[in-house]
């Protein structure tokens, strides 16, 4: 079984020259005078695909690998130097999973979340962070700010209860615009104040059931002809 190597320059049906005998002994000379990649590729004016055949083809696979880590080391990153200090990683740097597992408690956090029919909008939605539990999920370590600022300020909800935003904006949390009510209540509440939104969603929901039975009948239509023949 052969092993697959994942390099441009070896590719199949590639049309490289075939270097000469002398040109070997030239490239070797280049080697042995600490050149660079590029400053062969300048006075051998090959490209790289071609140099890298050749050279795989004289020295062997391991060999010309040796010499490209050579290469790499020597046109390496110089010890202690920053090259990039607004990028580079560091001592104590949060990253990946630990931004949101190591956070300290009372931190927030905004997240996009879908919502309404397909969940095709979406929404910004803030989490506070309560707890330090190891391997916690939102509803242990982290809770809807809404939650725990109605907590903080008027005491536990009662069940069946969610706190809304009456003027609809999930990032305004004064404390006139959080209110404790049931979903029918809710639904009852926005269906006096937005009437226009509220009839546009009902002519949308009745298009797509009329949509979906359309569909169901025509599903029904093809297993029956699918069984007749």
């Amino acid at each position: 079984m052969t092993r697959r190597v994942n390099r441009p320059y070896l590719k199949l049906g590639a049309k490289v020259i075939v270097y000469s005998t002398e040109k070997f002994i030239e490239i070797d000379k280049l080697i042995a005078d600490n050149l660079t990649i590029k400053e062969m590729l300048v006075v051998l004016k090959t490209s790289r695909t071609t140099l890298y055949r050749n050279m795989i083809r004289h020295l062997g696979n391991t060999k010309w690998n040796e010499l490209l880590r050579k290469f790499k080391k020597r046109r390496g990153a110089q010890p202690g130097k920053h090259y990039s200090p607004a990028t580079e990683f560091k001592k104590g740097q949060l990253t990946g999973i630990n931004q949101k597992r190591l956070q300290p408690i009372g931190t927030t956090m905004v997240k996009k979340q879908r919502y309404g029919q397909g969940k095709k909008q979406f929404r910004l939605t803030v989490f506070i962070k309560i707890n330090n539990i190891p391997y916690g999920n939102y509803g242990v370590n982290w809770v809807l700010y809404s939650r725990y600022l109605w907590i903080k300020w008027n005491g536990s909800i009662p069940k069946r209860k969610c706190i809304v935003h009456l003027d609809m904006d999930h990032t305004n949390f004064g404390e006139d615009n959080l209110a404790c009510m049931s979903l029918p209540e809710y639904r009852r509440y926005l269906e006096a104040r937005f009437p226009e939104k509220l009839a546009r969603r009902i002519r949308r929901m009745a298009a797509s059931k009329r949509r979906q039975r359309v569909e169901a009948r025509a599903v029904k239509l093809a297993r029956k002809e699918r069984a007749i023949a």
